[in-house]
């Protein structure tokens, strides 16, 4: 008898890296994106007590779906995308409405004007200073002669090319 060989072994494809997700994209709010949430989100009421400028950043970590909502939030509009985001003042999380999220963007180049290093903007030497924003930040980190920030005003931390450091600069620069 005439005995066939054997088959051969299957050969399987190497098994696949494990799928490491993609950062948000610039300006799209998503899970993973860095947000501010206005103030109006906590209500009228507290809006008017810290001021209506005054923002709280946080984590997107989910879609929401409207049933953790803050206190005295204004109902989600029918269709709106609600997102649930860790905020990073009292480490609670939230859904919250869209509409008053605006997206952080990280890695984002700013030019700083020549008042947020106490320099008087009507020299003609006076230059814009050139960054890359690395997070959000606080008034503790202000750069000599900056002014005090606004209550309420967002405070972002840029790395500066010029003298490769990181200031707290108030939005407003």
């Amino acid at each position: 008898p005439v005995v066939s060989p054997a088959p051969a072994p299957a050969v399987l494809p190497a098994p696949s890296p494990p799928r490491v997700p993609s950062p948000p994209a610039a300006g799209r709010i998503c899970v993973g994106a860095v947000v501010a949430a206005e103030s109006q989100v906590w209500g009228a009421g507290f809006a008017r007590k810290v001021g209506a400028t005054k923002r709280y950043c946080g984590t997107v970590k989910a879609r929401g779906n409207g049933d953790i909502l803050p206190v005295g939030c204004p109902p989600p509009k029918p269709g709106e995308r609600i997102w649930r985001v860790l905020y990073d003042d009292d480490g609670q999380d939230y859904d919250t409405p869209e509409r008053f999220l605006s997206c952080i963007v990280v890695g984002a180049v700013v030019e700083a004007a020549p008042e947020a290093f106490g320099h008087d903007p009507t020299n003609s030497v006076a230059a814009r200073y050139r960054g890359t924003v690395v997070e959000p930040g606080e008034a503790f980190n202000l750069p000599l002669g900056c002014p005090q920030i606004e209550a309420g005003e967002p405070v972002w931390n840029v790395h500066y090319d010029d003298d490769n450091r990181v200031w707290a600069t108030p939005e407003r620069f």
